[in-house]
């Protein structure tokens, strides 16, 4: 068992240690090669369309406040398969809303077919958001 979770480790070190800049339009991967010290890799979506693309079920927060709804969700760098997901409106974050999420408790979840994932005043579909982790922070 021990194996096996040090494996893991290794695995989701390898695994965020992609950079991902933020003028990489495509979304392609790349490496940091000049010894600097990496970047957390972040990425930006509107409520709009995390809630189109499934991600979020519902948010309690007032309807003014959710359409200029911004969410910045990066990796927490040190805590490999932690990801902070930060919401923004009208340029502000709203520091008593952000979510953590880490990998590993949306894979149990998903493996006790629990579909979603509540942090108020967010709820989550939890398969849509690691799709979403996947597709942003760990493809290659």
């Amino acid at each position: 068992m021990e194996m096996y979770r040090q494996y893991l480790d290794n695995v989701r070190v390898r695994a965020t240690s992609i950079i991902r800049t933020n003028s990489d339009k495509k979304g392609k991967a790349s490496e940091n090669t000049n010894n600097e010290e990496p970047t957390t890799p972040e990425v930006r979506f509107t409520h709009q369309q995390l809630v189109k693309d499934g991600v979020i079920v519902s948010c309690s927060l007032a309807d003014k406040v959710i359409s200029h709804l911004v969410y910045d969700i990066k990796a927490i760098p040190g805590n490999s398969g932690a990801y902070e997901i930060i919401p923004i409106a009208s340029k502000k974050k709203l520091d008593e809303n952000i979510v953590v999420v880490h990998l590993e408790e949306l894979l149990e979840r998903q493996s006790l077919n629990e579909l979603e994932y509540t942090s108020d005043p967010f709820v989550f579909q939890v398969n849509m958001l690691i799709r979403l982790i996947n597709k942003n922070f760990l493809s290659c």
